[in-house]
C-alpha cells in the first residue's frame, strides 16, 4: 500500500496491536478515515528510536522481546510497504 503522504498528515503507529510486544505497523487516513495495517518489521524494537525523513521510517535499537537487547536499525519504505536491514551498531 502506498501511503498517502501528500495529504496533509498520516499518523503512524508503531506500537502493540495485540496487547503484547509486535511487529506491527498502522496507519490512519485522515481523509478516508480509515486505519491500514501496514509490512510487518522483522523484529521487535520496544523502546527503540523512529525517525522519518523523505518517505523513510527507521526505528533503531530498544529491546526485541525474541532476543533482549538489539543492534537492528530497519527502514521502512513507505512506497514499496516493505521493511529493509538498514544497518546495526554493532554492539552486539
Amino acid at each position: 500500500m502506498k501511503l498517502p503522504f501528500s495529504h496533509f498528515f498520516v499518523i503512524l503507529i508503531i506500537q502493540p496491536f495485540t496487547g503484547d510486544d509486535s511487529k506491527y505497523l498502522q496507519c490512519y487516513d485522515p481523509l478516508s478515515k480509515s486505519w491500514s495495517l501496514l509490512a510487518n518489521s522483522s523484529q521487535v524494537h520496544l523502546g527503540g528510536s523512529v525517525t522519518a525523513l523523505d518517505g523513510k521510517i527507521t526505528i533503531s535499537g530498544g529491546y526485541a522481546s525474541e532476543s533482549g537487547l538489539t543492534d537492528l536499525i530497519e527502514q521502512y519504505d513507505t512506497q514499496t510497504d516493505s521493511w529493509s536491514e538498514y544497518a546495526r551498531f554493532g554492539f552486539l
